[in-house]
């Protein structure tokens, strides 16, 4: 029901009851009140000629019978339209009242005008407040007094100021929980002839709605982040895997490349595993790699490191901003750390405890146009040279750039 229907009801109620007459009405009116005249000349005259005084007064009884006559016809025309407006009022009303919105029309000077069943419900308790006459600001005094704003708290009065103000000017939707629990949507419109029309909506099953799609999306999106960190991650050590590690490179190559920064990386592969697994079982090996990927992560341990195991028993450490000494010297501590974990290997040439071979690639060992697989291959090259060597030690990948005297490669 818009604010339209609402001032119709609103203007028939102040409909003045008049009859309009038309002019020949008005003629005959004015016969009425000249045979009244003539009557009074009768009763003049009726000593002087007594045939005078009876044509007199029959002309004057004449223009009261049609004086009467009219009159009732007035009335009839009047009590006529008077129902008809009555008819089309309580129309209306009932019109307002089937609506599920509670309806309040305020006049220019906030009084109320008229209310729709849906909003006396709310505010049943409040009796004779919800009557025409009542101002807003004596409907809210006593909605606070009852106590159907639990949600209330401290400074009522300047609450009360704010939102009288809100009212005289409303610009945005209030919101507000009732103290059965339930939530209303209010939303007030002035309208051309300064009236104000609130309508209040129930949103309590919406705002449920909203809240659960809220708790759906905030479940959905830590599903996500589980997803992802699945997604990047090794499932037996906890490390990235190879998808994550991929990425990663990709992104830090472009990096280093376009700034002309160091970057290292480090090819890692546990010494005779092969033979630790058919010693100990798969089981013992899967703990030993795990063992592995704790003292890694522990030792190449900067915000910017990346641990990684690519598959099997070979890992890899991205080192961004890292030169090939800095790595170097990465590689052998990795080495002396696992050794020093004393992961008992009952089958390995080396020694009685696991070891790894490690081999160093940098940009200096690759041509920047190859991309970063070019960085893989070489760390790769230099790994297989370290277990050619015996194992259990570093190998650099040659440089391909001009180097200084002290320089690792000479």
């Amino acid at each position: 029901m818009g604010g339209a229907a609402v001032a119709e009801v609103h203007r028939m109620r102040h409909v003045t009851r008049r009859t309009t007459i038309p002019p020949r009405t008005l003629g005959i009116a004015l016969a009425a009140i000249v045979a009244a005249a003539l009557l009074a000349l009768a009763m003049a005259a009726a000593p002087t000629s007594a045939a005078l005084a009876v044509a007199l007064a029959l002309v004057a009884a004449a223009g009261v019978a049609g004086l009467l006559r009219l009159l009732g016809l007035a009335l009839a025309q009047r009590d006529a339209l008077q129902s008809g407006i009555d008819a089309e009022t309580r129309r209306y009303q009932e019109i307002l009242d089937a609506l599920q919105i509670g309806l309040v029309l305020y006049d220019r000077n906030d009084r109320i005008v008229l209310t729709n069943k849906d909003f006396r419900d709310l505010y049943r308790g409040l009796g004779s407040h919800l009557q025409p006459g009542v101002t807003f600001e004596q409907l809210l005094r006593q909605v606070i007094a009852s106590g159907a704003m639990p949600e209330l708290q401290g400074d009522t009065e300047a609450w009360i100021a704010q939102r009288l103000e809100e009212h005289q000017h409303p610009q945005q939707l209030i919101v507000r929980r009732l103290a059965n629990g339930r939530w209303r949507r209010i939303t007030e419109q002035r309208l051309a002839d300064g009236s104000l029309l609130a309508h209040s909506v129930d949103v309590t099953e919406l705002l449920d709605r909203e809240a659960q799609l809220k708790r759906l999306n905030a479940d959905l999106d830590a599903l996500n982040v589980e997803l992802a960190l699945l997604s990047n991650t090794d499932a037996l050590t906890g490390l990235a895997n190879r998808r994550h590690f991929d990425h990663v490179l990709s992104v830090e190559w472009s990096r280093a490349v376009r700034h002309g920064t160091p970057l290292a990386l480090l090819m890692l592969d546990v010494d005779h595993f092969k033979r630790f697994n058919d010693r100990h079982g798969h089981p013992a090996g899967d703990a030993c790699l795990r063992e592995i990927a704790t003292v890694l992560r522990g030792t190449a341990c900067r915000p910017t490191d990346l641990v990684a195991r690519l598959g099997g028993e070979e890992f890899a450490i991205l080192l961004p901003h890292v030169e090939r000494a800095e790595a170097k010297g990465m590689a052998q501590r990795c080495i002396d750390a696992v050794a020093q974990a004393g992961i008992v290997h009952g089958d390995s040439p080396i020694g009685p405890v696991v070891t790894l071979s490690v081999g160093i690639a940098d940009l200096q060992s690759v041509d920047a146009q190859a991309g970063p697989s070019s960085l893989i291959d070489a760390a790769d090259a230099a790994l297989y040279s370290a277990k050619r060597a015996g194992r259990f030690q570093v190998a650099l990948a040659p440089s391909h750039r001009p180097t200084d005297a002290g320089d690792l490669n000479r």
